[in-house]
Formats: C-alpha cells, structure tokens, sequence
C-alpha cells in the first residue's frame, strides 16, 4: 500500500564552516541563507515512492548562528510503501514506518538523531483514520560492500481506521437482508398453496448480496495473504442466503409430496417436534 503525507522536518546540526566571530560582524550573531547556498544533509527516506517539495531550495532560508548551529524546515508532500495488514479490515491498525537514512554518509561521517518526542503540533485530523502514536527508533546497518554501519531513523506512524462507514454502509444492510430471507421462509402460505415467492426471494437476496461483496472488494487491497473481516461476514451472508433459498426449495417440493399423500419422512417429524398425530392428520 502506498500512503501520502505533508512532511514538515525541522533538521539541526552544527557546520564549523559557518562559524565566525559576532566582533567582527558588528554584533551579528545570526542570519538567513537560501537552503541552496549552503550545504546540508543528504537525509532521504528510503522506502519512499515520490516527493516534492512545497517550497523549493531557493525560497526556503537556513537560520544559522555564530556558532555554526543551522536550522532548516523542509515542508515536502512525500507518497512511501507501507506494509498493509487487512486481516482486521476494517477495525483494523496499521503501522506505517518512515525508515530515514542519509544517502552516502555512514555513521562515522554522520550520526542522525531523531527528535525527542515527536512534534505532532502540525497534524490535522483525517476523515478516515485516527493517529495512535509517532514514534522513533535509530540502528545501525551495512549496505552493499560498505565496512561501516549506516545510521537508519525510523518514524513509526501508528493509525486506526474508523469503521464507521464500513458498519453503515455494507455491515448493517447485508445483515437486514440476510434476516429478512431467513425470516421468509417461515412465511404462511398463499392461497394456492405455494411458495414460489420464497425461492424468488432468495434469489433476490443472493443477488444483492453478490453486489455487495464486489463493492467490499473494490474498498480494501488486493491480497492473496488473508481475507478481512467484512468479507468473511459477507460470504457468511451469501452462505445463509444460499441456504435459505435451499430451504424453501425443500420444503416446496416435500409439501407438494404431502398434498399427494406420501407420509412425512421421520427425520423430519423428529427434527420439527411434530406429533405422529397431527403429522397423520397433515396427509389425510
């Protein structure tokens, strides 16, 4: 699953090529520089599809101080892989980790921090999902030939979906429809004796029911790993609706027997609690 998100990093180090003495300068202690003319770290998010930047290079400005402590805030709109679990879907939680590492310094060159805790004053609520947490982890790791460890930063963003519409929109009109052909079967007759309208209306059900499970599974990834939750309660649906219709064409066809006069098999005397009585009765 692809996610996309406003990153807005605040990013500080210390440049000793940026030092200088305020006497010099007439008291000048601090100053701004386009994000272009100087040089800053090559931090980039290695799990990331695309990025762009909201305020290119040269509009955005380093504040820097006499001590050669620079500070830049980079506002990018950045679109990364995340794994996707949908075996919950969809009460489900997902963690959607940003793994930061800098391009070509290693960790003896460059050593990354992350920010203790995490400024969440920025964020907006989503529509959709609630945020848990944002949480930061560091370690170290080799790539490709290189004999020095790599410093990786990850950005553990931990979201919950709100199930709302799913429950409103698939959940409760599957269930309504599936009880009202459960509820069908046990239907008085008509005046003819027949149950035709049952079958039709299983039918009916069946259908719908169909069309619901094809807008369930245009709403959640596609997976061969495990089957959510809201498409197992669906199929579930589309099972008793089967064997609803199932059951009205049985007892169709043992009552048009009955009307004949064949006896009431035992099995279903026993398993309705008829009395042999009455059961005799029903065939005269």
């Amino acid at each position: 699953m692809s996610v996309s998100l406003i990153k807005s990093v605040f990013q500080l180090w210390n440049d000793v090529f940026l030092q200088w003495n305020p006497d010099d300068y007439d008291g000048l202690d601090e100053l701004l520089l386009p994000m272009e003319r100087i040089w800053y770290p090559d931090l980039t998010i290695h799990n990331m599809i695309s990025v762009e930047s909201l305020v290119p290079d040269d509009k955005n400005y380093a504040i820097i101080d006499y001590h050669g402590n620079v500070l830049i805030s980079n506002a990018q709109l950045i679109t990364f892989n995340c794994k996707y679990r949908i075996a919950d879907f969809p009460f489900d939680t997902q963690n959607c980790s940003l793994h930061v590492v800098s391009w070509m310094h290693n960790a003896a060159q460059m050593d990354i921090f992350a920010m203790m805790p995490t400024d969440l004053g920025p964020y907006k609520t989503n529509a959709e999902w609630n945020l848990l947490s944002v949480d930061s982890r560091r370690k170290y790791s080799y790539y490709a030939a290189s004999k020095t460890p790599f410093v990786d930063v990850y950005y553990d963003v931990i979201i919950q979906r709100k199930p709302g519409y799913y429950l409103t929109t698939f959940f409760v009109p599957s269930f309504i429809i599936t009880t009202l052909a459960i509820v069908g079967i046990f239907g008085p007759f008509n005046d003819s004796g027949d149950r035709e309208e049952k079958v039709t209306m299983g039918l009916t059900t069946l259908l719908t029911m169909a069309v619901i499970l094809l807008l369930v599974t245009g709403q959640i990834p596609k997976s061969s790993g495990s089957m959510p939750l809201l498409g197992l309660f669906i199929i579930l649906e589309i099972a008793l609706s089967a064997c609803a219709s199932l059951t009205s064409v049985f007892v169709m066809f043992q009552h048009g027997r009955w009307t004949k006069g064949h006896p009431i098999p035992k099995w279903i005397v026993m398993v309705t609690w008829m009395h042999g009585d009455g059961a005799q009765n029903e065939n005269v």
